[in-house]
């Protein structure tokens, strides 16, 4: 399994859908491809995994 880590600060308000999202536009890769990408706040206090349905 490949963990993907967002380099840059995201918006963890966002749905899972808008992380999806993100997941498709920052890494280029399917969000339902079975690997973990995790995305911090600005204060790097938090961070969230979107799961699949």
């Amino acid at each position: 399994m490949r963990v993907y880590i967002a380099a840059e600060p995201t918006d963890l308000r966002k749905s899972f859908d808008g992380l999806s999202l993100l997941v498709s536009q920052r890494f280029g890769a399917d969000p339902l491809c079975g690997q973990l990408f995790v995305f911090r706040n600005r204060p790097r206090q938090r961070s969230k995994r979107p799961s699949c349905r």
